[in-house]
């Protein structure tokens, strides 16, 4: 098993980025699809358990792999359940939208009120 986990960002990076967003934001990403991101909440992984989940998590058969006969399954519902992520076959749209988002994104939400 590795020693070290490298990763681009901490959850607590994540649930800050949460707490800051001002309530035109907040309500924006509820009405796409993503509001039950806005009670996440988690400061710290041990290390250990992020470690694990990592090693024992099979990406070929999406299957978290505890040995020979030990496996389960996780589909997108276990995602839905845990995460609150929207699932199915629902398409991000990005063409022309895309540009005015990252303008509002840019100016801190303002255009979003």
């Amino acid at each position: 098993m590795p020693k070290k986990l490298l990763i681009r960002a901490y959850p607590s990076t994540f649930s800050k980025v949460i707490d800051g967003l001002s309530n035109a934001l907040k309500e924006w990403v509820s009405k796409v699809g993503f509001g039950s991101l806005l009670s996440f909440s988690l400061r710290a992984i041990p290390h250990e358990i992020g470690m694990n989940v990592i090693w024992w998590f099979d990406h070929l058969n999406y299957e978290m792999s505890f040995g020979k006969d030990r496996k389960i399954k996780i589909g997108e519902e276990d995602v839905n359940d845990i995460l609150g992520l929207p699932r199915g076959k629902k398409e991000v749209e990005y063409k022309t939208e895309k540009k005015k988002m990252m303008k509002k994104c840019k100016n801190g939400g303002k255009s979003f009120q």
